[in-house]
């Protein structure tokens, strides 16, 4: 089971009050300064070996290292990772995220920060104050939260827009083995897209699967389409399984099944790092059981995302694609295409919006 701070140094007969002392007693805490645990531990990540990291945040230059270098110590019997943050740093790294979020408007622009700047404003904003706790609280209050998820939500988009114009390019050269790496990456940044829309930041894809099994049972209420009714890890775990042979239908159903995932993902992370609205204003068409019929699966190619109150379709198969405006219910019904849901009534009204919506496709007959 994950540990957090408190547990960890319980289990070394330690109490937090002791190991501040110590480090405020090493560091030369001095007032203005500002003393916090991150990382995993603070997040409640970790496990019996996880690195203890500290930040310190102060004006000072004594200091003969900085972030994101760091200097082993050893407190109270525990090793523990420091690294010092200018404040004039920090101060730089703040503004930019407020710069990027109050002007949003191209998620291309999410690619200017570096690791270590997305790193810090994500272990301030989930830290635990050690020490200096109302510049602590000053600090974090700079920091809109909002922004960072909208950055975490747009890096990871724009890198799946360019995935899957790679991923159409395999498929017309009929390179499958290419199609399968590519799928694989769009999975992961897909991952990436999910955490952001559960206001889950942490940048390090080794606590994905902790991440992941923080996100509700319920996670799949909110998302258009089908229900698998599993949870957010299981379906991960699954779609990490590439076909053993790989051939032209086995890589077809394969990367359909994760571009299909990532549509639902960027549907629901587009609608909330984009407004305040709440979920609820979010009427997705919700297929009626009944009469069965497979619904055939989207073309690869079909892209959409939530801009400027409405939902945008379109084609990355066409070298200029046209931008379809769609409503939550058209998304809905598009995320049923995903070649497999097959407990949907095919009603009159189903299949109006479905020839509404067939400029969007073309569509593929998908597995029976």
């Amino acid at each position: 089971m994950p540990l957090n701070l408190s547990q960890f140094l319980l289990k070394r007969h330690l109490s937090i009050d002791a190991i501040t002392e110590g480090l405020c007693a090493a560091l030369g805490f001095e007032y203005g300064d500002i003393l916090i645990a991150v990382g995993s531990l603070a997040e409640e990540l970790g496990n019996e070996r996880s690195d203890f990291d500290i930040m310190l945040v102060t004006s000072r230059t004594n200091f003969t290292f900085t972030y994101p270098n760091v200097i082993v110590a050893t407190i109270a019997d525990i090793t523990v990772d420091i690294a010092v943050v200018q404040n004039s740093w920090a101060t730089q790294t703040i503004n930019k995220i407020k710069s990027f979020g109050d002007n949003y408007t191209d998620p291309r622009n999410a690619g200017e920060f570096s690791r270590q700047e997305i790193q810090f404003l994500h272990r301030v904003c989930n830290c635990m104050v050690l020490a200096g706790h109302d510049s602590a609280s000053q600090l974090r209050a700079q920091i809109a939260f909002s922004h960072l998820i909208r950055q975490r939500f747009s890096n990871a988009f724009h890198e799946l827009k360019c995935l899957v114009v790679d991923l159409v390019g395999f498929e017309e050269e009929r390179d499958w083995q290419s199609c399968i790496m590519v799928a694989q990456l769009i999975l992961d940044y897909s991952i990436e897209c999910l955490l952001a829309s559960f206001q889950l930041t942490n940048p390090s894809a080794k606590w994905r699967a902790r991440l992941l099994g923080k996100i509700p049972q319920n996670w799949e209420d909110r998302l258009p389409g089908a229900f698998s009714k599993r949870s957010a890890i299981t379906v991960y775990y699954d779609l990490l399984r590439s076909p053993t042979t790989i051939d032209t239908e086995s890589a077809q159903i394969y990367c359909n099944k994760i571009c299909s995932f990532m549509r639902k993902v960027l549907a629901l992370g587009s609608w909330r790092t984009s407004n305040d609205k709440n979920d609820t204003d979010l009427r997705w068409y919700r297929g009626e059981t009944g009469a069965l019929e497979t619904f055939p699966v989207l073309d690869s190619s079909i892209f959409f995302y939530y801009q400027e109150e409405t939902f945008i379709g379109f084609n990355l198969r066409h070298k200029e694609p046209y931008l379809h405006k769609l409503s939550p219910k058209d998304v809905g019904l598009l995320c049923y295409y995903d070649g497999g849901t097959h407990a949907v009534r095919s009603t009159p009204a189903v299949a109006e919006m479905a020839k509404k919506l067939g400029i969007l496709q073309p569509l593929r007959d998908g597995p029976s």
